[in-house]
């Protein structure tokens, strides 16, 4: 999460990438993407949720090395026994790949991809906290 009073500091977890795509042209794929993250521990959890269409844009027709651009909208949320910090927002999606094709229809594709937005407004047990909440996941 980030915003005006957050620490920022990083934790690590499980993540994940779930994509549907199609060839729009030579050179260039388009679909839709999940990304999640979640953290438990301490007493909460936390999970990030992102969902966005996407494109795919290749160094050229046949290179395996891609670059990922897209808009949608991600949610954050801390939740414990008790309260539940949530914000959602509109995000940006950037990233790069490279893939391995395992037949026609099925490749495996390393990947870094960065999710960010900043503009949501944040919400404790549903009253508003602060309006400049925001999601960064990497």
């Amino acid at each position: 999460m980030t915003c005006p009073f957050c620490t920022g500091e990083g934790k690590g977890g499980l993540a994940g990438l779930l994509g549907v795509e199609r060839t729009f042209r030579p050179g260039i794929r388009v679909g839709v993407e999940a990304d999640w993250w979640l953290h438990s521990g301490g007493g909460s959890t936390r999970s990030v949720l992102g969902l966005a269409p996407v494109a795919h844009l290749y160094m050229s027709k046949s290179s395996p090395l891609f670059i990922k651009l897209g808009v949608g909208i991600a949610r954050f949320t801390a939740s414990s026994d008790e309260e539940e910090l949530r914000t959602t927002t509109v995000a940006g999606v950037l990233g790069t790949g490279y893939e391995f094709r395992l037949s026609n229809r099925t490749m495996v594709i390393p990947y870094l991809s960065w999710l960010s937005g900043n503009g949501g407004t944040m919400r404790l047990n549903g009253a508003q906290v602060t309006p400049l909440g925001g999601v960064s996941l990497l």
